[in-house]
């Protein structure tokens, strides 16, 4: 029997891509992303100290932060902004954690019937 087996990715800190990313699987952010970030798992995405989007977050599964996103961060399960984390956007998720020290400019919408985001494939 073939088990299918899902690595993590990463993005490592001297790493810049500028362009949309799309996960299936756990994801973490080290590096800097000039695109939306799409994640299609259950996994965590991560966004390391170090790690800054310039763009949108959309997760089924959890996002934490620790470094800085420029955009709406979107999550059908959880966000958590951990103490060195710096968020400048709207925050959408059934449960929502931040954690003093951590910057939040925006606007945030907590909601236990929060319909699932549209996640669009890859083209």
């Amino acid at each position: 029997m073939v088990r299918e087996v899902s690595f993590p990715t990463l993005i490592a800190e001297a790493t810049r891509l500028a362009g949309d990313v799309t996960f299936s699987s756990t994801a973490h952010v080290f590096g800097v992303v000039e695109g939306d970030v799409l994640q299609h798992a259950l996994e965590p995405l991560q966004v390391g100290k170090s790690g800054w989007i310039h763009g949108n977050i959309r997760s089924q599964g959890t996002v934490v932060i620790e470094g800085r996103v420029d955009g709406d961060v979107v999550s059908t399960t959880r966000i958590q902004l951990l103490p060195t984390a710096t968020v400048r956007g709207r925050l959408q998720a059934p449960s929502i954690q931040i954690r003093a020290g951590a910057i939040f400019e925006g606007e945030m919408q907590m909601s236990a019937g929060l319909a699932r985001p549209v996640l669009k494939a890859a083209a």
